[in-house]
């Protein structure tokens, strides 16, 4: 029998040379039947969700039992502190199911070159949404109506920033890697996306062609994560992007009105300004979202990223 590599030998690498999908496979040896169910990726999803659900069953308590309770502004700094110990209890969740449920290292979560790719990722976001805020003030339909207190601009950071890492844990880490492990590449990003417009069209606001368009602008998450096989780009473009877009500019966040450091007035063509959902549902948003995320795709395919599904592929590294 082929012997797999042992994780400290994968997780070693940094994505200065291309590291392929198969690096977060499971190294789990099943044995026996209940060994093969518990390493079949959709039980994979459900286990995965288990290590997971305390971090929001806590939140949701301390949030309801404490949070609703406190005058202003005790209630937002509890919260901003509720937030940042979450970000850090999510990453320590996900190391432990790895290393409990995958038997191996998280090497998505590896530190090296982290920094640079998250900033990389802000970057993305900053050019997409500033870029379109642009052409809106450009034009005449977005102007400031006014500015609120700088406050929020702190809340916000520390909202999108586990926000954006928890969605990426359910959308990325749990169902596209797991179901690219099983089915290959194209089937994970078509299921991904598929699931992440869906996800939000129970969202204020939402309409059948503005959950479409969330399944296209989708496609600019998934293709750092393609690339580099690690979380950090693609929180950088998530968070960047409604750090900027609802923290700063004050737009909703896909349907949900939150309010921004600026408070703004919009005037234009649902088309061009998105309307009630956001600049997600902006034809301008999702042209430039398709041509970064095209840019991506190519790269991760040119570094060796696809993976084919199971049954092609032969024996899995189990």
């Amino acid at each position: 029998m082929r012997q797999s590599p042992q994780p400290d030998e994968r997780s070693s690498k940094t994505v200065d040379g291309p590291v392929q999908g198969d690096v977060l496979f499971s190294r789990f040896e099943p044995h026996g039947i209940f060994g093969k169910i518990r390493n079949f990726p959709l039980i994979r999803i459900f286990i995965a969700l288990v290590f997971l659900a305390p971090i929001l069953a806590v939140n949701a308590a301390i949030v309801l039992l404490v949070i609703e309770k406190l005058p202003e502004p005790a209630a937002t700094y509890v919260d901003i502190a509720r937030l940042t110990v979450s970000f850090f209890a999510f990453l320590f969740m996900w190391q432990l199911y790895c290393g409990m449920i995958e038997k191996r290292d998280a090497y998505e979560l590896s530190g090296k070159g982290s920094l640079a790719e998250f900033l990389f990722g802000v970057v993305i976001a900053l050019s997409i949404v500033g870029l379109t805020v642009f052409v809106l003030y450009s034009a005449g339909v977005y102007s400031i109506a006014h500015f609120n207190a700088n406050l929020i601009l702190v809340t916000s950071f520390a909202m999108y920033m586990t926000g954006s890492l928890m969605q990426e844990l359910f959308a990325r880490l749990i169902i596209y890697r797991l179901t690219e492990e099983w089915l290959g590449t194209w089937v994970a990003i078509a299921i991904s996306a598929a699931i992440f417009g869906l996800a939000h069209a129970a969202n204020p606001n939402q309409t059948a062609i503005s959950t479409f368009t969330l399944v296209i602008t989708s496609f600019v998450f998934i293709g750092p994560f393609l690339l580099t096989r690690r979380v950090w780009m693609i929180l950088g473009v998530h968070f960047g992007w409604n750090f900027t877009q609802t923290g700063i500019f004050g737009m909703p966040n896909s349907g949900i009105p939150i309010p921004g450091w600026i408070t703004p007035a919009l005037e234009g063509p649902e088309w061009l300004t998105g309307g009630s959902v956001g600049i997600e549902n902006s034809a301008l948003t999702v042209g430039l979202s398709l041509v970064v995320s095209a840019l991506l795709l190519i790269a991760a395919v040119k570094r060796g990223q696809i993976v084919k599904p199971r049954w092609r592929r032969g024996k899995t590294p189990n």
